[in-house]
């Protein structure tokens, strides 16, 4: 017992010391380190010179659009679709990812259907956004036009049969044109 006191007696100063070592220069390494704050506008510009800089197209600020908006876009998709034959025979339905570029002057560039249901859904969907009008460009944080890949999901939807009627609906039927005949 003696002996680790006086073990603990002669360590004890040194622990001490080797403690403040460990203080003082973990002051230091904070002391050097620096904090940056940076703008938005600081942080866009160096987001700007990076994409520049690798070759990529600018981010849009304003995204393309079709002409006369969202509403239109469906009425034009709406007026132009024709239901695939073979889709149709087979009851095949389902939604088409149509993926194209909308260029600087707005037209259609690049059409590639992504994924689609098939038995000729992928063509149609393709034929659909190949024929569009072109379209109000992108433009960048600097008034810029610019060239936007956009991807647009064209749906392939069958009608629904009529349900059959139960017998008493359709006995209901008929005595109403029992009593219109009489």
């Amino acid at each position: 017992m003696k002996h680790t006191l006086i073990i603990l007696t002669i360590l004890f100063p040194f622990i001490q010391l080797n403690a403040q070592d460990i203080q003082d220069t973990a002051s230091q390494k904070t002391d050097t380190t620096t904090t940056t704050t940076m703008t938005t506008a600081d942080l866009k510009k160096k987001q700007d010179s990076i994409t520049k800089a690798l070759g990529l197209p600018p981010r849009p600020v304003v995204y393309p659009s079709f002409p006369g908006g969202k509403e239109e876009m469906h009425k034009f998709i709406s007026t132009h679709f024709v239901y695939p034959t073979e889709a149709k025979a087979n009851g095949i339905q389902g939604r088409a990812y149509v993926a194209f570029m909308v260029m600087k002057d707005g037209s259609i560039d690049h059409v590639n259907v992504l994924r689609g249901p098939g038995h000729g859904c992928n063509e149609e969907a393709k034929r659909l956004v190949e024929m569009m009008p072109a379209w109000t460009p992108g433009y960048d944080s600097e008034g810029n036009p610019v060239e936007v890949k956009y991807t647009l999901p064209i749906s392939f939807n069958l009608p629904q049969p009529a349900e059959p009627e139960t017998e008493e609906e359709s006995k209901g039927k008929k005595k109403k044109k029992d009593k219109k005949n009489k």
